[in-house]
């Protein structure tokens, strides 16, 4: 499954109320704030305590948004390099500081604004999309004027003092009150000895450039957040979005939620009311339908509300790979139904008849769980039925093909409907990878199978081999 259809356990954090006082120097006015973020953690599967603390807070003042940043260097004494001008080409190869915004909470575009102590920066607006392959990873870069924010810095004996200044009118917002939810990152790179320690203020396992792994910034005062999401496999059809809402408030309220998709000529929403106890959390489900004619490019917002007013807004895009359609979230060949019985074979005289015989299509299909070298189960090559139908393929099987062949025969009546049958079975099994499709020109048929990525002609040829 794509990394980012779920999240679980992301970091939020709120303007201070009261910023701290002007001081002679930037370590002196840190001295006069009253809440920082802390724990920040390294950057890779351990997602341990390093041993330099790096801290920060964040307010808003009527035209920019500030961020003072502290980290520690007492494992050197020192930064890399000392305090001198430098070249922001050489940030990379020094110590520095990063912050990542992403206003419209798109999980898609953002700001990135990067320094080292001796004033080299660099800033630009990014647009990256990633699907379940890393290497399939679209970005975009738009540089930043350095004078379109402002940055200060200062080394001390233990620690590098940052304040940055980002003007609101380069965020994209009006006024201070236009913050509602904002994706928000710092991380720090830091060389003590040889070795780079790489720490950031939300949790990161490995890429610390996709937004889907970005923190939040929520307006002062917010009364719920979303604690948690996963919207599972996500198909041209009906999905189910589990979702976790936790009161940030003292006293007991109803939140609600509510979920919105649509592309052109569709829109789906649905929506629930939440009772929270006094900072309690809720689970709650959330259905919608993704137009099953629209393979590039569907639109997906979540809201919540408290006595009518939005106080939290998240936008996803779902597509069918991201270089064609610029979305985050993979949409698949699939369909569900979560009551009833599953879809009946349409009349040829049905003005719904197309779309009708792909769901009936579809549910006579197992549902088999995606695969091949980077999906399913580690070592397990076993395509498995989630239906219950106790139907079971070996893909290490060297008659897969014939098997997939002779089930399609059995389940569809017309060859009309097993051509369309094994179209659907080939888009179930094998994603659509630019990148790591590259060897598909050497591959058979059922190497593309079992590898699991491809591209449009692979489709094609396994579709044809599991007909043949």
């Amino acid at each position: 499954m794509f990394r980012g259809n779920s999240r679980q356990g992301f970091r939020v954090t709120t303007p201070l109320p009261t910023p701290p006082a002007d001081a002679a120097s930037i370590a002196e006015r840190w001295q006069g704030v009253r809440h920082a973020e802390r724990d920040f953690r390294t950057i890779d599967s351990l997602q341990a305590i390093p041993e330099e603390e790096t801290a920060f807070a964040v307010w808003l003042e009527d035209d920019a948004l500030l961020v003072l940043i502290r980290a520690e260097i007492t494992a050197t004494g020192s930064v890399r390099p000392g305090a001198k001008d430098g070249d922001p080409e050489d940030i990379p190869r020094n110590d520095s500081l990063e912050i990542m915004l992403d206003p419209a909470h798109n999980h898609r575009d953002y700001l990135r604004l990067q320094w080292d102590s001796s004033g080299a920066r660099v800033a630009s607006r990014r647009s990256v999309m990633q699907f379940a392959l890393r290497c399939d990873r679209v970005q975009e870069d738009e540089p930043i004027e350095p004078d379109a924010w402002s940055l200060k810095s200062e080394v001390g004996d233990d620690a590098w003092y940052s304040l940055v200044r980002i003007p609101l009118d380069l965020i994209g917002w009006q006024s201070a009150d236009d913050l509602l939810t904002c994706g928000f990152n710092i991380v720090q790179r830091r060389y003590v000895g040889r070795y780079l320690v790489e720490t950031s203020w939300n949790p990161l396992r490995g890429e610390s450039q996709s937004p889907w792994d970005f923190g939040e910034l929520l307006a002062a005062g917010t009364p719920c957040r979303v604690a948690g999401f996963d919207f599972g496999e996500v198909y041209h059809d009906w999905n189910q979005l589990q979702l976790e809402v936790e009161n940030l408030a003292a006293e007991p309220q109803e939140v609600t939620a509510e979920i919105r998709a649509w592309c052109e000529g569709h829109e789906s929403r649905d929506s629930a009311k939440i009772a929270l106890s006094a900072n309690g959390s809720e689970q709650a489900q959330l259905r919608f339908e993704l137009d099953s004619r629209e393979w590039r490019y569907q639109e997906i917002e979540l809201t919540l509300s408290v006595d009518g007013e939005v106080s939290y807004r998240s936008h996803f895009s779902a597509g069918h790979n991201p270089r064609h359609g610029g979305a985050i979230i993979v949409l698949k060949h699939g369909v569900r139904w979560f009551e009833g019985e599953p879809p009946a074979r349409p009349e040829p005289s049905d003005p719904d008849f197309q779309p009708k015989l792909r769901r009936w299509i579809l549910g006579r299909l197992p549902d088999f769980p995606e695969m091949g070298w980077w999906g399913g189960a580690k070592g397990d090559w076993i395509l498995r039925d989630r239906r219950g139908s106790n139907l079971e393929f070996n893909l290490l099987s060297p008659t897969i093909l014939d098997e997939l062949g002779d089930m399609i025969a059995g389940l569809f009546d017309s060859d009309e409907e097993r051509v369309i049958a094994a179209c659907f079975l080939a888009h179930r099994l094998v994603i659509y990878s630019p990148t790591g499709a590259r060897v598909q020109a050497m591959l058979s048929p059922l190497a593309s199978l079992r590898q699991g990525a491809t591209i449009c002609s692979g489709f094609t040829e396994v579709q044809h081999a599991i007909l043949s």
